[in-house]
């Protein structure tokens, strides 16, 4: 888990024409699966620009799983338990549908979370989430289909 600290002075000018434009301060990060252009779709925080802004955000991962992804702009209820997880780890999905930690996975990436094999009997979506540090809540920020017969997935 790394902590960053992030402070963005914005000259008066500037700021004034982005709270005119109804414009958010955003930190994010990217993320993307093996062989797939980076997305820039987990934001630790928003807010309104200032003169000087304070940003402080810690990358605690996670992962979970559903079996089928909601409609678009519906809430993601997981089916598992979230698993906290680091940059470098990776883990299997047994046919329990819990997370085990994985010794033999030929893809594993040292700056990416990897999922080993799928166990489960179908396919699952495996969730990524990002934890609140002050509230313990995890935010599902993506999903990356998985089935049983995949040899591994690799993400971020």
């Amino acid at each position: 888990m790394t902590t960053y600290d992030v402070i963005v002075e914005s000259p008066p000018a500037d700021r004034n024409a982005l709270e005119n434009n109804k414009y958010l301060l955003q930190v994010a990060r990217s993320v993307s699966s093996l062989g797939k252009p980076a997305k820039f779709n987990v934001v630790f925080q928003t807010k309104p620009p200032k003169l000087i802004s304070y940003l402080s955000l810690v990358d605690r991962y996670g992962l979970n799983w559903v079996s089928r992804v909601p409609a678009s702009g519906a809430e993601v209820k997981v089916e598992g338990n979230w698993q906290a997880v680091q940059l470098g780890d990776s883990y299997d999905l047994t046919d329990r549908g819990l997370w085990a930690p994985s010794s033999k996975n030929p893809n594993a990436d040292l700056h990416s979370l990897n999922v080993g094999k799928n166990e489960n009997t179908s396919a699952v979506h495996v969730v990524v989430g990002v934890q609140n540090p002050d509230t313990q809540i995890w935010t599902p920020v993506c999903t990356c289909y998985f089935s049983p017969t995949s040899t591994s997935i690799t993400m971020m």
